[in-house]
């Protein structure tokens, strides 16, 4: 991609920070910003990306072609970008290899306004819960001692991470008084303005393993970059395992209420944590997201929707991908009529 001569020479003549360890697009830009002292944040973002905004998003900053060229690639590869300094990682293994592409075209190369929340299938809860910034005490402090500032680590910032590895503390959101997702404004992280993601929660964060879990498997989905699970052997994959737990009835049917009140019972107070919104009424007569994971093949569900499931019916993704193996191989020789049959049999998974 060609870069303006006039914006590849202001760069040139600017203080460039290192990548940290685990830095985030977005957390480096802010650091660049307060490093050249630049008060409009907006001509930073057009510096760096080409694009007066694109550079303001903490989730999903697009033109990254453009801010890979004009930083001569220093934050890594076009890939590294995507995959592991914004929360496309997070978001591709569960989305349709043509909405995967429209959005990777979108963030490396931008486009018409609105295209980015339309393919993903943003709803306002799912805004909320990509535009959250977090970060750990701990590990602020540790950087601003060690080397005299802070930044927004990547690991901190998936939907499904509450709680710091290193550390083993609750994260910590901005306060609402510094709204992290707004266009208007860098924001670097700040211990005694922010709020515990715990949100009321009684239980103790040793105590909660739900979480815990939900951790490992945000983590694994985001560190396999080609890892493809959308599409209908990953529902099917959820009837077949709920069949090995006894929620299925003879005629291949989900007995939902079993299922919901055992996932009910498995999160107790952690469902809390969730926008009401992303659950859809999970304890109302119709299921929430559970009854349309697994009867609706659909790219817009929500990432969240199909971990919270994941955690709660498979120990490991090891015992994922032996039932999601074994329903592709069914479907590869008999088509969807040998999956449902299979559904209906009483042979053991």
């Amino acid at each position: 991609m060609d870069v303006a001569a006039d914006a590849a020479e202001s760069f040139a003549a600017s203080c460039a920070p290192a990548i940290s360890p685990d830095e985030t697009v977005y957390s480096w830009c802010a650091r660049f910003n307060r490093l050249n002292d630049v008060t409009n944040v907006q001509a930073t973002s057009h510096l760096l990306f080409g694009h007066r905004t694109a550079g303001l998003r903490n989730d999903f900053p697009f033109h990254l072609a453009y801010f890979h060229t004009i930083t001569r690639g220093a934050l890594g590869t076009l890939s590294d970008l995507l995959m592991r300094r914004t929360l496309y990682g997070f978001r591709a293994p569960f989305l349709p290899s043509h909405a995967r592409d429209d959005i990777r075209r979108y963030l490396l190369y931008g486009g018409p306004s609105g295209e980015l929340r339309c393919a993903l299938g943003l709803s306002r809860a799912g805004l909320v819960l990509a535009n959250r910034l977090k970060l750990c005490a701990d590990c602020v402090r540790e950087q601003r001692s060690q080397h005299g500032f802070a930044w927004w680590m990547a690991s901190h910032q998936p939907p499904s991470t509450f709680s710091c590895r290193i550390h083993h503390q609750w994260l910590r959101f901005c306060a609402e008084s510094r709204p992290p997702s707004s266009i208007n404004m860098y924001w670097l992280p700040e211990v005694f303005d922010s709020v515990s993601v715990a949100n009321g929660l009684q239980e103790r964060l040793a105590r909660c393993s739900q979480l815990s879990n939900l951790d490992r498997w945000g983590s694994y989905v985001s560190q396999q970059q080609n890892l493809q699970l959308a599409g209908e052997m990953l529902r099917q994959t959820y009837r077949l395992q709920t069949k090995a737990r006894k929620w299925v009835s003879g005629d291949g049917h989900v007995r939902l209420e079993l299922l919901r009140d055992a996932f009910l019972s498995y999160y107790g107070d952690v469902l809390r944590l969730f926008p009401d919104k992303l659950l859809e009424d999970l304890a109302g007569v119709n299921g929430g997201f559970l009854a349309t994971l697994l009867t609706k093949n659909s790219p817009r569900h929500h990432p969240m929707k199909h971990l919270l499931l994941l955690s709660f019916l498979f120990e490991t993704p090891d015992d994922f991908f032996s039932v999601h193996t074994k329903v592709t191989a069914v479907h590869a020789d008999g088509g969807d009529t040998a999956v449902r049959a299979l559904l209906r049999s009483n042979a053991v998974i």
